[in-house]
């Protein structure tokens, strides 16, 4: 997606697509594909409803439900799809309509879509002079972070910290913050949530007090060991870093466990 902010790099039906067409292999009798979001969990009747997007709602019974529904990106960024497809799209357009406007532009938040947003910005424009393009981030390297954002008129005003504690206000016409995500777990009853808004696990990777509900892939894999009756293996996450992103259109870095993925590979 952070590329996708540059104005003529792709087209709307390259960065959504539609999904039911992808599920016409499957018998209608055997697969049901609703569009919609979920608005409420019963979990002592084995039912959720579903606000559907084009009206009303429907409320689905389950045996077993496995929870995917992912996070959205906090300050109402388009870095993940919103309510709805159109959704997503009008914010994209109306933050690439700010960006081909300003002629500074700051990316908060040192994440891989922060760094990657930044890389495209400077390499479109920074790299020809056309615009400036600050990065503030505030992991180990610079310790930096955004204190305060305020607007007046076509201006945003950002208030940073530095790593020594100093002070000091940058001017911006466009501000995109890449702060981190948010989960998609509103529909959940207060007392699944922690505070954090997360599920509450346990090493299974089922919900506490609710073995019928499972979160995401872990359940497929133990698919099999379910069906027949089995007990679901414990999760154990992977400790090795593996990631990888791009720079700018020539260049990229990654990492795979303690080695350094060279720019060809990324």
């Amino acid at each position: 997606m952070p590329r996708a902010i540059i104005s003529g790099q792709f087209s709307d039906n390259q960065i959504v697509a539609d999904l039911e067409p992808q599920f016409s292999q499957y018998p209608a009798n055997k697969l049901e594909f609703l569009l919609g979001a979920a608005s409420s969990l019963d979990a002592n009747s084995n039912s959720f409803t579903v606000t559907l997007n084009k009206g009303g709602q429907k409320v689905v019974k389950y045996n077993r439900l496995i929870i995917a529904t992912g996070s959205s990106a906090k300050d109402g960024m388009p870095w993940k799809l919103g309510a709805s497809a159109g959704i997503t799209l009008d914010s994209l357009h109306e933050l690439q309509d700010k960006i081909r406007k300003a002629q500074t532009v700051v990316v908060a938040g040192g994440g891989l879509t922060g760094a990657e947003m930044a890389g495209e910005l400077g390499f479109e424009y920074a790299s020809q002079s056309k615009k400036e393009v600050i990065f503030i981030y505030n992991d180990m390297i610079s310790k930096t972070h955004v204190t305060d954002v305020t607007t007046e008129g076509a201006n945003t005003i950002i208030k940073v910290r530095g790593s020594d504690g100093e002070m000091s206000s940058v001017l911006a016409q466009t501000y995109i913050p890449s702060l981190g995500l948010s989960p998609n777990t509103a529909f959940a009853p207060a007392s699944m949530r922690n505070a954090n808004g997360y599920l509450k696990q346990m090493t299974t990777l089922q919900i506490e007090g609710h073995p019928n509900i499972f979160v995401a892939t872990h359940f497929i894999k133990n698919l099999s060991t379910i069906l027949s009756g089995g007990q679901m293996l414990e999760y154990s996450a992977s400790s090795r870093k593996f990631y990888g992103f791009t720079l700018d259109r020539s260049r990229a870095i990654g990492q795979m466990g303690n080695c350094k993925l060279f720019s060809l590979l990324v």
